[in-house]
Parts: structure tokens; C-alpha cells; sequence
């Protein structure tokens, strides 16, 4: 299982909406233990206040054929900038006051992830049976 820190090593991820047929893109922060989307009040993120979500973030180097995908799942919580001094961990938040914001904040519950690598065919040439290196 990778740390909770190689969430953050990147800055843009997809949240994935329990039962709806929707990824949304959005930029991230993680503080200790949460994932922290930026979002607006009374939005598409105010039907996910308690309910269980999943966050994929990922690097790709499509040249080489590697990189790496980590999946979180946990509780998301629509917190206003004031709320956000109660995560634990903490410090600031990346972005500038705007009217109307409000953030995501989800719990990492569970953190699943594996890195990618180049692929070849094994001997007998059968496509179906890519092995990765």
C-alpha cells in the first residue's frame, strides 16, 4: 500500500461520485490524512457531503511507458476556509479566498496504488498475454 503522502505528488486528479456516471477532474492538495478538492457552495460537491468517494490521481510517462496510479476511498465532507484549520496536519490552504468557495475534504480510508512499466510480448506472441517488466 503506498503512504498517504504519494497522493500529493501530483496536483490534478479525477473524483469519482458514488452511483453516478461522472469523473470530475479537479485540483488537489493533502493535507495529512485528507484529500482537499476546491469546490463552490451549492454545487455538484454538496451532494457528496458524508457519502463515500474515490480520488485517482496519476502520473504517466507515455513515452516510456511508466508512471503510477494510487486510488483513495473515503467519507468527503463540505467544509467552508474557517473549518479547514480542524483537519489535522493542516497549514494553509494553496489557493486564494473566493466568493462562494468551499473545499472537498475526503478522508483517506483506504489508499490502494501500483506503479506502471513498459510492456513486451512473451515469446509465443500472444497479445492477450502482455507481460509487464
Amino acid at each position: 500500500m503506498p503512504p498517504p503522502a504519494a497522493v500529493g505528488a501530483d496536483r490534478a486528479g479525477r473524483l469519482h461520485p458514488p452511483r453516478l456516471p461522472a469523473v470530475r477532474p479537479a485540483v488537489f492538495t493533502v493535507p495529512d490524512g485528507h484529500v482537499l478538492v476546491r469546490c463552490t457552495r451549492d454545487s455538484w460537491a454538496d451532494r457528496l457531503d458524508g457519502v463515500i468517494v474515490g480520488f485517482e490521481t496519476d502520473s504517466i510517462d507515455p513515452e516510456n511507458r511508466t508512471g503510477w496510479t494510487i486510488l483513495v476511498l473515503g467519507r468527503a465532507r463540505v467544509l467552508g476556509r474557517s473549518q479547514l484549520a480542524e483537519l489535522p496536519g493542516f497549514t494553509d490552504v494553496p489557493w486564494p479566498p473566493e466568493p462562494g468557495e468551499a473545499f472537498l475534504a475526503i478522508d483517506i480510508e483506504d489508499i490502494t496504488g501500483h506503479r506502471l512499466g513498459p510492456t513486451r510480448l512473451p515469446a509465443a506472441g500472444c497479445a492477450d498475454e502482455l507481460v509487464a517488466t
